[in-house]
């Protein structure tokens, strides 16, 4: 655009400057000597003679070539100067218009920055919702099978799993549990000696599958009595760690309890679920 109006410009200014008739090559009146005689002979008032010469069209002698050389570098003068100053003025313009486009190019660039890191978001935030909605999600269920709390060895048999609820499996799964009788309403620092070894561990955990497992604990009776009496509560915590298909470490913690009032259902611990 900046180099079409330049020269659209020019070209329609040197066309008019062509057309004028300024550009013609001027001519002068003259009178020889042999027409001056003879009107001076004449009597009465006589006009006098004179002849239209145009000395670049048909020059006679070096006088009138020497006029029209004279003329030609005249007007290639000011043509010149016409030229010069015009040029200056496009020169100017096609600068302004230079600037101007420098200015819409930065821009075009500042925009197009803007819209690679938006696309850059939009892929990142996609990649996550990926990741999000395929990555592998465990749940964790307890159930009380029998408790036993009269007898000579106090036992409580528990059927504990953790079900894969996401799309994809969960690798290197394996879990830490126990069991362990303590006060109502312990301290956080009783959930966190975690000195045992993973006592369930499988390679993989698929999709919509289940690690099931069965046991069976003792209890001393002086415990078992402290249960009865509602002193002391029966805990079951622990935690699952795996690895998703996306090579990111995950946990499951959970944390159980069980009282007196109800030896038959444990309750979850709002404090002690977690999973990332």
């Amino acid at each position: 655009m900046a180099l079409f109006l330049t020269f659209g410009i020019g070209f329609l200014i040197g066309k008019d400057h062509a057309a004028a008739n300024a550009t013609q090559m001027p001519t002068y009146e003259f009178t020889s000597a042999d027409q001056a005689s003879e009107v001076v002979a004449q009597k009465g008032l006589v006009p006098p003679v004179r002849e239209r010469r145009r000395p670049c069209t048909n020059p006679v002698g070096h006088d009138e070539a020497d006029l029209c050389a004279q003329w030609r570098a005249a007007i290639a003068a000011e043509r010149g100067a016409w030229a010069g100053e015009w040029s200056m003025r496009l020169t100017i313009v096609g600068s302004l218009l230079s600037g101007l486009g420098l200015i819409a190019l930065v821009e075009t660039l500042r925009q197009g920055r803007k819209a690679l890191e938006r696309a850059r978001q939009a892929n990142y935030i996609a990649d996550n919702a990926s990741r999000i909605g395929l990555r592998a999600y465990l749940a964790f269920n307890i159930e009380v099978l029998k408790v036993d709390l009269d007898g000579p060895k106090p036992t409580i048999d528990l059927k504990f799993l953790i079900r894969n609820t996401g799309q994809t499996p969960a690798k290197g799964f394996k879990v830490s549990r126990r069991l362990k009788i303590g006060d109502p309403f312990e301290a956080e620092t009783f959930f966190r000696t975690k000195t045992w070894k993973p006592t369930q561990s499988r390679g993989l955990l698929g999709a919509g599958q289940e690690a099931v497992r069965e046991k069976r604990y003792g209890i001393s009776i002086g415990e078992a009595r402290k249960i009865r009496e509602g002193k002391r509560h029966i805990y079951f915590f622990g935690e699952a760690e795996y690895e998703d298909v996306f090579g990111n470490e995950q946990k499951l913690q959970f944390r159980r309890w069980m009282s007196k009032a109800d030896l038959g259902h444990f309750n979850a611990s709002p404090s002690g679920e977690a999973s990332t």
